[in-house]
């Protein structure tokens, strides 16, 4: 492409002619006017005055965070008891958990569990309160309180009857329950077998013969005569040349 700008210059005219990257100038000798041409160049212009300052310098650097010398001064406030402030090794803040069981109060908790949370408890037996139930025993299970069942049949302090061939044990479920017992009352007879039948007292006649000092009495009867301290169900029984009448267990 080929392109030709002319320009007025001191009421003459000078023709250029950009022919691809190479620039022509025609200048027409009639245009200059008057003058004599120097073979000497201008002089150079003078550099600038140097700046006080280089202008490379970069800027000082910000300074650092302060230095923690005390966390509950120097730190700021943790939201929780259970994570506390502390001074690093190198000066700064920082924090870390608190012990497990130190007290706190966020959310209704009141022990930290050691991994910065604030808990219900973290051990059953010193703070969760008594069930006051013998078939239930305190439990503390994802850092709450809650009860746990004991085993069925566990027999429990309170609810016994001496000698009413029963039982009261715990169901398992944290409630009781009443089962048949070998807890048979003492009637007071030497001649009876104290023994519990189906949760029910029921004395058994004791051997007929075996020793006993009931209503002067020497030896348990028999026949009719049987659970009874009689004098004699035997002749062998009797002394004094007694003879016993086996019919109604009496010396005759």
């Amino acid at each position: 492409m080929r392109v030709r700008f002319v320009r007025f210059t001191f009421g003459s005219f000078a023709a250029m002619t950009f022919v691809g990257c190479s620039l022509i100038a025609k200048l027409d000798p009639n245009d200059i006017t008057g003058g004599t041409t120097s073979s000497s160049g201008g002089m150079g212009g003078t550099g600038g005055n140097a700046q006080t300052t280089a202008a490379s310098t970069g800027g000082s650097g910000g300074s650092g965070g302060a230095a923690c010398s005390d966390p509950v001064a120097d730190c700021p406030a943790t939201s929780t008891a259970c994570v506390v402030a502390i001074c690093d090794a190198a000066s700064m803040c920082a924090t870390e958990n608190a012990q497990i069981d130190t007290p706190c109060t966020d959310n209704g908790g009141q022990v930290c569990d050691g991994s910065g949370s604030c808990v219900g408890c973290t051990d059953a037996a010193l703070h969760c309160p008594d069930p006051m139930n013998e078939c239930l025993l305190p439990d503390c299970a994802a850092g709450q309180c809650s009860t746990t069942p004991v085993l069925d049949l566990t027999e429990t302090v309170a609810g016994q009857i001496t000698g009413d061939c029963k039982l009261q044990v715990c169901d398992g479920a944290g409630s009781t329950k009443v089962v048949d017992d070998d807890d048979p009352l003492d009637d007071g007879f030497a001649c009876t077998i104290d023994t519990c039948v189906a949760g029910v007292n029921t004395p058994v006649p004791a051997m007929p013969g075996a020793a006993c000092s009931d209503s002067g009495g020497t030896v348990c009867g028999s026949n009719t005569k049987m659970g009874i301290c009689v004098q004699c169900i035997a002749t062998s029984d009797c002394s004094n040349g007694d003879i016993c009448d086996t019919t109604n267990d009496n010396f005759v």
